[in-house]
């Protein structure tokens, strides 16, 4: 897993993630990895890592499951939908949770409609909830809820492109 922390370190300081995603350090990962609570997810094309994604609520996913994080290599190129897309299967496939939660800036227009094309849906605006890079910030919670993983609008799960 050392190997997959470092590809997780870069892929988080990759510039255009620099105003929407977290910066953790090694220790900060592997206290993640090491909760039962989240879960990371790596995704390869031909063997190379193209994206992550970190997920929390698993030790008590009663009704929902928080993607906490979600970052590819290379974007527009359907690394990250096709991630989204398995990780949906995943958490609906292995949990009891009633939806697939997530918070995103408002400014993040690219990551709010690759979202709302996969199926999540708007549910409210936070108003002032994060603290960004020491900035208060608006979040966006979105979600995407069993009925529509059971009515296939998330049945086939995308390949990772490559």
């Amino acid at each position: 897993m050392p190997t997959d922390i470092s590809f997780i370190i870069r892929t988080e300081q990759i510039p255009a993630y620099r105003d929407f995603i977290d910066q953790w350090n090694e220790s900060q990962h592997l206290t993640a990895i090491a909760d039962p609570d989240y879960r990371y997810f790596l995704a390869e094309s031909d063997g190379i890592p193209v994206g992550f994604a970190i997920s929390n609520g698993w030790r008590a996913a009663e009704t929902s499951i928080f993607v906490k994080r979600l970052a590819v290599t290379k974007q527009g190129g359907g690394y990250g939908r096709a991630m989204m897309s398995a990780l949906i299967e995943t958490v609906f496939a292995e949990s009891l949770v009633d939806r697939l939660r997530l918070g995103c800036f408002p400014e993040n227009l690219n990551a709010r409609r690759s979202y709302e094309a996969i199926g999540f849906k708007l549910e409210s605006v936070a108003r002032g909830c994060s603290i960004f890079r020491g900035k208060l910030r608006d979040e966006l919670i979105m979600a995407f809820e069993r009925s529509d993983w059971k009515s296939g609008r998330a049945d086939e799960v995308l390949p990772i492109p490559g």
